[in-house]
């Protein structure tokens, strides 16, 4: 068994890895959280299981954020000469960030007072893959072709007004 002031000895040892960070809180038994520490959710576990699983959620946020921090980092800076590599880079990116659904898909049709959930859950994914697919391809142009290329609202659009 595992208490919380472990976890937190464990948050501060730089050697210790996710599956051993994320276990019993409040005297609750591991059962086998080292086996597949991702396999628990809320709705399958105890109550007193739901803090290891705020505990993973943490951690796992803070690790997406500095793996989309060094992702964003990697990007060859746009200089002109470089755009196919710089194209397959950001396509490679923003797909494995899961953001490149825009560049994928065309824009949903817009939602209106009839639109069904699964329309309006299409069109916000949508529109988050695009404005941050734009916010990442706009971020990594060098700012001495970015008045050269055509601003548009568009992930899809942009990409093909930079290739052009």
């Amino acid at each position: 068994m595992r208490t919380l002031a472990w976890i937190v000895e464990a948050k501060a040892d730089e050697d210790t890895s996710i599956e051993e960070r994320i276990i019993g809180v409040d005297h609750c038994r591991v059962d086998q959280a080292y086996d597949n520490p991702k396999k628990y959710t809320r709705e399958s576990i105890s109550p007193c299981r739901a803090n290891e699983v705020n505990i993973e959620s943490s951690i796992m946020s803070e690790l997406n954020v500095a793996s989309i921090t060094s992702q964003i980092a990697s990007i060859e800076t746009l200089t002109g000469s470089n755009f196919k590599k710089w194209n397959e880079h950001i396509r490679l990116v923003l797909g494995i960030m899961d953001l490149d659904y825009a560049l994928r898909v065309n824009k949903p049709t817009p939602l209106s007072n009839t639109s069904t959930q699964d329309e309006k859950s299409i069109y916000e994914k949508w529109e988050r893959s695009n404005r941050l697919s734009l916010m990442i391809m706009k971020g990594s142009i060098s700012s001495d072709i970015q008045g050269g290329v055509f601003d548009s609202e568009n992930a899809k659009d942009f990409l093909d007004s930079v290739e052009e």
